[in-house]
């Protein structure tokens, strides 16, 4: 089992999450878990994830404060995937270099700033 709290996401702001991902299927044994806990959508988790691993579940963990966090449970499956690490190199050049949108960057810059004024 490996638990993923957000280390994934650090290192997609970076050419490290494919060699991440390449590192934790090969620790665990055929029909291990991976747990990653997110603030990316699905769909662009599950585009570098999949080539790896089969999704259990994904869910959408609601909080009061802040974005909205995606917990997935993927599973190591029993085929080995000896093309693996250039399968995951080549989603790493087709990756969108600026992973955080001009609104999203206001809106966090506007909420940085509503907390940092007094009262």
């Amino acid at each position: 089992l490996v638990v993923d709290k957000s280390t994934l996401d650090c290192l997609l702001c970076s050419e490290g999450a494919p060699k991440l991902v390449h590192n934790i299927y090969r620790m665990l044994r055929v029909g291990g878990c991976y747990v990653v806990i997110s603030f990316h959508q699905k769909e662009f988790l599950m585009s570098l994830l999949s080539l790896a691993f089969s999704i259990e579940s994904a869910i959408d963990l609601q909080r009061d404060v802040g974005p909205d966090v995606l917990a997935l449970v993927l599973r190591k499956g029993t085929e080995e995937l000896p093309e693996l690490q250039k399968a995951l190199d080549a989603w790493n050049v087709q990756m969108p270099k600026d992973l955080m949108s001009e609104t999203r960057r206001e809106a966090l810059e506007a909420d940085w700033l509503q907390r940092l004024r007094p009262g």
